[in-house]
């Protein structure tokens, strides 16, 4: 199994036959841009970031929230890698605005346990970091270009992604539910 961190939350996991994206943010836009302007995804920047991870197919993109810095790249990564989009409603409501179909999509919910090869993931509904700027729902399809501020948190999940060969927490906020993972060991986190 091998991890590749590729900045912000973005982490791929893959044993070679089966590989999972968290987030998939590689466009990058400039603070001014996030600031006064409207952002979308970079497709260039997209390419380049998954080439620089070896990413040619992904089985899902599972999506930690739905500000831009989470999902605004995850719709055009899980059509050019043929993954699922996973996450929440307004996850769901981006991929809509990026033309993704909805059989590419599924929501996730707290306590969750999904399946992608030797995989399981357990999805953990979670608590953005203090002082989110963003707060809400993303009520209908997006379309970017659009302003940062329009990207809104929605659920916060964590996972715990476990395989034969290890187990990893990928907890993408910096919040935690109290005692939520009391019980849940994980050999990397």
């Amino acid at each position: 199994m091998a991890v590749t961190f590729a900045g912000t939350s973005t982490v791929h996991v893959s044993d070679g036959a089966t590989h999972l994206l968290v987030d998939g943010f590689f466009s990058r836009p400039s603070l001014a841009r996030i600031a006064l302007g409207r952002i979308a995804p970079d497709d260039a920047r997209i390419t380049e970031g998954l080439r620089g991870c070896g990413i040619t197919t992904l089985d899902a993109v599972l999506v930690a929230h739905s500000h831009h810095d989470h999902a605004m790249d995850a719709p055009e990564v899980a059509r050019r890698t043929g993954a699922l989009l996973l996450g929440s409603r307004s996850t769901h409501n981006v991929g809509l605005g990026a033309g993704l179909p909805t059989d590419r999509m599924r929501l996730l919910a707290d306590g969750d346990e999904l399946t992608f090869g030797a995989f399981t993931v357990r999805v953990f509904e979670s608590l953005h970091s203090h002082g989110d700027v963003y707060p809400g729902m993303i009520d209908a399809p997006m379309t970017p270009p659009v302003r940062a501020s329009r990207y809104r948190t929605d659920r916060c999940y964590s996972f715990l992604v476990r395989h034969p060969q290890g187990s990893l927490l990928i907890h993408p906020s910096a919040n935690v539910v109290p005692h939520q993972l009391d019980e849940h060991r994980a050999d990397v986190d």
